[in-house]
């Protein structure tokens, strides 16, 4: 659905209307959360410096990139891909096949 948000004035007097684009989808929606989902195991085990396998395997390539602040950086990463996650839920990143 497209959603207007304001009729804005410029300094010439015309005016315009500002669209923001928003597809929200099922599929968006369940793509968002499992990257919510993903994002939250990737930042908490990070702040816990896990011992599970599948962390063990993510820190070891991060070692390879950033050394000693291997767990900093997948905090970081981890908080991206959840903010991410979020704003294909929303609708604010459009779908792949959505074109103006």
């Amino acid at each position: 659905s497209q959603i207007c948000l304001q009729e804005l004035d410029t300094d010439q007097g015309r005016s315009f209307s500002a669209f923001l684009i928003m597809e929200v989808t099922v599929a968006g929606i369940a793509i968002g959360v499992a990257l919510i989902i993903v994002g939250a195991l990737m930042a908490l085990g990070a702040a816990t410096r896990s011992e599970f396998v599948l962390y063990r395997l993510i820190a070891a390539r991060a070692e390879l990139c950033c050394g000693q602040y291997k767990h900093r950086f997948l905090l970081v990463s981890g908080g991206l891909v959840m903010l991410f996650g979020c704003l294909i839920a929303l609708g604010v990143v459009p779908s792949r096949g959505h074109s103006e």
